[in-house]
């Protein structure tokens, strides 16, 4: 074509027809090929979750997860716990079958509550609706009550159709993850997976989240990630990950009696907290911070 354009056999504006048909074909091209490449890859990643003592890794040379089998029985509040990059968030992802085409069916049984929900740009009615497409406001209403979100809400100037803005960020911490909340109640699911629920809230909001939480999964099979160890000490069965491995397993008390990965993690997470807790009564009292009495 250029060529001919060249010659004065073909003007300029047919090249940048041809280029612009050609980009119209080749792009779509483009993103089937790169879309074969991860559903391909998925597919195969969704194979190795079926299997009994789970072997999973983003990458064949660096397992992520090292035969790892469990089973939380229907009902039962189960908690993963451990050090940071051991694996813990993998095992959400193959708990949703992030990695499985052929389990859609399965999503509609499940919750998740990550440590930041998604929110839509739209309104915290619509918000709380994702939960379930075909929710009435009435029922909307409903799950923001029992989600202790409904007198929040009602409080601003627009209620339930104001808009909560890019991320949630016309929202707080707290007042997010209630949506997140008001949307397992909508859904009503079978199964509730909370990875680190309340990490990123302020005290004040993590204890009235955790309250809320306990309600919501009154009765569900539960799956809790979590690193403040306080927040899952009631679980029916602790599992203590780490490099990709189950090394414990038991319910709090048993746990601490074994004296091992867990009871060392409780030790510090409790002396941490016990001397934050001294701290501050150091700070309020005569000596200014400095650690003795007054003069």
């Amino acid at each position: 074509m250029a060529h001919q354009v060249v010659n004065q056999k073909a003007t300029i504006g047919n090249l940048m027809a041809v280029y612009g048909y050609w980009a119209a074909v080749v792009a779509p091209l483009f993103s089937i090929a790169s879309s074969y490449k991860a559903l391909s890859s998925k597919f195969i990643n969704s194979k190795r979750a079926l299997k009994i003592h789970v072997t999973f890794g983003y990458s064949e040379k660096a397992p992520v997860l090292k035969g790892i089998s469990f089973v939380a029985k229907a009902g039962e509040k189960t908690a993963i716990v451990g050090d940071s990059r051991g694996g813990k968030s993998t095992i959400l992802k193959l708990i949703l079958r992030h990695y499985d085409l052929t389990a859609k069916s399965l999503r509609t049984h499940v919750s998740h509550v990550p440590q930041k929900p998604g929110l839509l740009n739209d309104t915290i009615l619509n918000n709380v609706r994702y939960g379930n497409l075909t929710a009435t406001d009435g029922q909307v209403q409903r799950a923001c009550e029992a989600a202790g979100l409904h007198q929040t809400i009602t409080s601003k100037k627009d209620g339930y159709m104001t808009k909560v803005g890019e991320n949630g960020v016309a929202l707080s911490g707290g007042e997010a993850q209630r949506i997140a909340i008001a949307r397992i109640i909508l859904r009503n699911p079978d199964v509730v997976l909370l990875d680190e629920a309340t990490a990123a809230l302020d005290s004040a909001s993590k204890v009235q989240v955790q309250q809320s939480l306990r309600d919501v999964t009154q009765g569900k099979t539960t799956i809790t990630i979590a690193h403040r160890l306080s927040t899952i000490k009631d679980s029916d069965r602790i599992l203590v990950v780490e490099a990709g491995r189950i090394i414990e397993s038991g319910d709090h008390s048993s746990l601490l009696n074994i004296g091992r990965k867990y009871a060392m993690l409780w030790r510090l997470q409790s002396e941490t907290m016990y001397s934050s807790l001294e701290d501050k009564r150091c700070l309020n009292c005569s000596c200014g911070g400095r650690g003795v009495g007054a003069d």
